[in-house]
């Protein structure tokens, strides 16, 4: 993922961890870093690395509880929490793992799927990682951006990135 960050980053022109969320929890966990432009393209990988980690360890049961509380408050009080669609130039990259879900397991009666992959959500910055077709234990990534001026780009340095 730090590496996918950095590689985006730089197409746009701008110990193990662990918390108390279970390996197999399929539910929806947001975790939120930052950085700027510069650092991501100057540091090294492990820079986005340690941020990416930094934000992870912070969901233990206290945060997501803190998290809970506001979602209940904003209910009595609404407020509007929503993405908007002003995302085309945004710096932003949302990325969401379904790389542990058992997709080519899946059998509603028809076989199991030859292709699984993510829905078209028409917002900058949106990648979501997925267990490979391939089935040999390797990631795809689809990456969804409205304002690159190459995805060829952006591929040839994702896959020439160490």
């Amino acid at each position: 993922m730090s590496n996918l960050w950095k590689c985006i980053t730089r197409a746009r022109g701008i110990d193990e961890v662990r918390s108390s969320i279970p390996n197999d929890y399929f539910g929806n966990v947001i975790s939120h870093t930052h950085s700027t432009a510069k650092d991501l393209l100057e540091k090294p990988a492990s820079h986005a690395t340690d941020l990416i980690q930094a934000s992870i360890k912070r969901l233990d049961n206290g945060y997501i509880r803190s998290q809970m509380d506001f979602v209940e408050l904003q209910q009595k009080n609404p407020v509007q929490i929503t993405r908007s669609g002003k995302t085309v130039l945004s710096p932003n990259l949302s990325v969401t793992s379904w790389a542990q879900l058992p997709i080519y397991e899946l059998d509603f009666g028809y076989g199991t799927p030859v292709f699984a992959g993510g829905p078209y959500v028409p917002f900058e910055g949106i990648s979501i990682m997925l267990p490979s077709y391939t089935r040999d234990g390797s990631i795809d990534v689809a990456c969804l951006s409205q304002t690159w001026p190459s995805s060829r780009t952006f591929a040839s340095m994702y896959i020439a990135s160490p």
